[in-house]
């Protein structure tokens, strides 16, 4: 049979196992939260950096698109020209035949 002074032992040994064990919970789940934390603060700097990513790319879109409307505007005036300047040299060439038949 267990005396009375081997029962409080054992109680109180029950006891600090019950009370370590809190310890360690709580120590890990502190841990944890922690981590947890420091996740979100690595989630949120990553979808600031994608939305940072999003922004300028939209403009170097918007800046391709420019450049592009420009080299289009200035192909145009290049074909134009190039045009006007055929157009010169032909009738330069009528009138130089016209000149040599007679």
């Amino acid at each position: 049979e267990l005396s009375k002074q081997d029962i409080i032992r054992e109680k109180d040994q029950l006891l600090q196992e019950v009370e370590s064990q809190r310890v360690t919970s709580e120590k890990s789940s502190y841990s944890q939260q922690e981590e947890i934390k420091k996740l979100q603060q690595q989630l949120q700097e990553r979808e600031c950096s994608i939305a940072e990513l999003q922004v300028t790319t939209q403009n170097l879109t918007k800046e391709k698109q420019k450049l592009f409307q420009q080299m289009e505007s200035q192909n145009n005036a290049s074909k134009m020209s190039l045009d006007s300047h055929q157009e010169t040299i032909n009738q330069l060439q009528h009138l130089l035949q016209e000149r040599d038949c007679t």
